[in-house]
């Protein structure tokens, strides 16, 4: 399982999603695991023929994982497409780096940064929303302006990775005026919902 196939709670029809297979998660987290091992250790700074089969396994293992959580309807609701586009965003990265450690002709930065503007950027955005609506009482319905919020952490993403290497100063210029739009769209729409009391009148 996971965030990105939790539809049933937001209204695509589905009360859970598909059974996990074991085999897909243990090699899932198990790989991350030992890449997180690696970097931690020096690994992974400069391309390493050695990890592409492992960053390989990485890419196939997770994009089989979002593939199965994928279900009709995922774009009419923001606070699930936004999960899927952050995951996405790992699938990505891990596929980058696999091409980069190969010996292939592509910046290593860019899969970096489609990892921690996109992937986890993307992820936290949708969560801090979430938790927000959650925790406040409040139906998981994105507020109006948030799906501008996460594709503007998308397309920060977007022009990190794809203009850092020919235009540096105007891929970071872009990068951080998309970031700071949609963390300033989350305060304006879920920062009143915290200095509030809960909606439906439970105790915070």
């Amino acid at each position: 399982g996971g965030a990105a196939g939790s539809g049933g709670a937001l209204g695509l029809g589905r009360a859970a999603p598909p059974p996990a297979l074991p085999w897909l998660q243990h090699t899932a987290v198990a790989g991350l695991l030992m890449l997180a091992v690696a970097a931690a250790g020096g690994g992974g700074l400069s391309p390493d023929p050695r990890l592409a089969p492992l960053l390989a396994v990485l890419t196939l293992s997770h994009g089989l994982r979002q593939a199965r959580w994928w279900q009709p309807g995922v774009w009419r609701v923001p606070l699930l497409w936004s999960l899927h586009v952050g995951y996405g965003w790992l699938v990505l990265a891990l596929a980058g780096f696999t091409l980069w450690h190969a010996g292939l002709p592509l910046p290593g930065s860019a899969a970096l940064h489609a990892f921690t503007i996109g992937c986890i950027g993307g992820l936290i955005l949708t969560m801090m929303v979430r938790v927000s609506l959650g925790h406040t009482g409040r139906p998981l319905v994105a507020p109006r302006a948030m799906p501008i919020a996460f594709g503007a952490l998308a397309l920060a993403a977007v022009a990190r990775a794809a203009l850092g290497g020919s235009e540096p100063r105007l891929a970071v210029a872009l990068a951080a005026g998309l970031w700071c739009l949609g963390f300033a769209l989350f305060l304006c729409c879920c920062g009143p919902m915290l200095w509030r009391p809960r909606v439906d009148g439970r105790p915070g």
